[in-house]
């Protein structure tokens, strides 16, 4: 067999090369809807990251009227679930800035002498206080005037600067002067 026969005998390895459908593109929103980010989408469609990203504008559904691509089913999914999402981290960092309480339950087997096994549920009501990181953080974007960290130093410069720091130079080598004269 001569070379040019073998050639034509090999055949293409690896992979095939990907091609998003509308299935995946169904999947890329439902899978955006419960928050997911891109390598979990990708890894819930059996595809690399890259790969994901390298698709996010290809258009798959021309006919789709809500999205034709990943990036226009992630854009929608996270529109209908976000202000949902961002009422409930700004309940619970207000919780955190309050504190709260909640009830913990605690189930106890016990055994009697006679080797019968009786149960015991204990409800124990438990305080998480307030966070202080979480107050700091609450009181400065409600008020910034009043709470804010930042430290601001005013310099003000004058005309006669120059004559102040040499003032200020001839009474530090009067304090050196004076210090050596002491120590003799």
């Amino acid at each position: 067999m001569n070379k040019k026969a073998t050639k034509k005998l090999s055949v293409k390895r690896g992979r095939p090369k990907y091609v998003p459908s509308k299935p995946h593109l169904n999947a890329v929103y439902k899978l955006a809807q419960k928050g997911c980010n891109y390598s979990e989408i990708a890894k819930g469609l059996k595809i690399a990251l890259d790969t994901f990203r390298i698709n996010l504008n290809t258009v798959i559904d021309k006919n789709n009227e809500d999205f034709t691509c990943f990036l226009d089913a992630i854009k929608k999914a996270r529109a209908e679930t976000d202000p949902e999402r961002l009422e409930q981290a700004e309940n619970a960092f207000f919780k955190r800035v309050i504190g709260f309480d909640y009830d913990e339950v605690h189930n106890e087997e016990h055994t009697d002498a006679e080797g019968g096994v009786s149960y015991k549920t204990k409800t124990i009501r438990k305080k998480v206080l307030a966070d202080v990181t979480a107050c700091i953080f609450y009181l400065v974007n409600r008020n910034p005037n009043k709470w804010k960290s930042i430290n601001q130093t005013i310099l003000q410069v004058s005309e006669n600067t120059d004559e102040h720091y040499r003032k200020i130079a001839d009474a530090l080598v009067q304090l050196d002067n004076n210090s050596e004269k002491v120590q003799e």
